[in-house]
Formats: C-alpha cells, structure tokens, sequence
C-alpha cells in the first residue's frame, strides 16, 4: 500500500499508488521476499515509516533504479504512467 494510502497527507489517491504496488511486487519478483517482513499491522507501519533502501545485491542496479523510483515516498517521484515504467523495464532486457 502506497504512503499516502498508509499515512493520508497531502497527496490525493492517483495512479501513483498504483504504480507504488506494482514497485512491491517488482520488489519481491526480484529478491524472493516481501518489501516488508512484519507479523502484525502495528508492526508493518512501524517498518513502513522508516527510510527505505533498496538497493539489494540480487536486482540489476537499473532495476534496483526502476523499483526505487516505483517505491518513492513522494507520488510526483514516481512514474507517471504504467506505459513509462514498462517502457523503462523493456529497455533494460
């Protein structure tokens, strides 16, 4: 679930969030586990304030760009649209 999901704030829902579940599941295509490892809710909102990093040693660095830019706090830092960030994707096969 997107930040803005999460914690509200200032952004509106948008595609964005969107584009953030999809940055999870690429996460976790490319490592082999869940973006986050939590046993409750309390748990998993605790983990999700807390600064990312994701850069993992089983992504290419391209690809560790692509997920990072999906995963960004910030909607506007994200890709616009699912066709950007396919298009991203093809030109690192």
């Amino acid at each position: 679930m997107a930040p803005e999901q999460l914690f509200g704030g200032s952004h509106a829902l948008s595609p964005a969030a969107d584009i953030f579940s999809l940055g999870a599941v690429l996460y976790a295509l490319f490592t082999g586990r869940a973006l986050y490892d939590a046993h409750s809710v309390p748990e998993l909102l605790e983990k999700r304030r807390s600064r990312l990093s994701f850069i993992d040693v089983s992504m290419p660095n391209e690809i560790a760009a692509i997920v990072a830019r999906c995963l960004a706090d910030d909607p506007r830092d994200r890709y616009g649209t699912a066709e950007e960030l396919a298009s991203s994707l093809r030109q690192n096969d």
